[in-house]
């Protein structure tokens, strides 16, 4: 799992890229674009917990863009707030659960490894 904050996302030549060069991260290449699997925006309830899930073959890139909660990968617990960004590697388990004030959309991109 790689944790990046709102300010750790700043742009310019002299930074990778955390998906536009196609790939997710920035460790070696492990996502191409061309593999892209899917997107999705999922809307927590107040304390709502998603069951944990786990693949193989896909790197997941999860987008904060509102509230705040955790994600738990591979059973510790990580808080998050809006503009926070987790990149779940493959084989890590992971859930999320949402704050019981203010409760988290979560934006999710994923690519399968090849």
């Amino acid at each position: 799992m790689r944790l990046f904050g709102i300010y750790d996302l700043a742009g310019g030549k002299d930074r990778a890229d955390l998906i536009g060069d196609g790939r997710f991260g920035a460790g070696p290449p492990v996502g191409a674009l061309r593999a892209f699997a899917g997107a999705g925006v999922r809307f927590f309830d107040r304390g709502a917990r998603s069951d944990a899930r786990s693949s193989e073959r896909t790197e997941e890139a999860v987008v904060v863009m509102q509230g705040r909660g955790r994600i738990v990968v591979d059973g510790i617990e990580h808080p998050v707030r809006f503009g926070d960004v987790v990149v779940i590697e493959p084989g890590e388990s992971v859930a999320a659960v949402a704050d019981e004030i203010d409760p988290f959309v979560l934006l999710t991109f994923s690519a399968r490894v090849p």
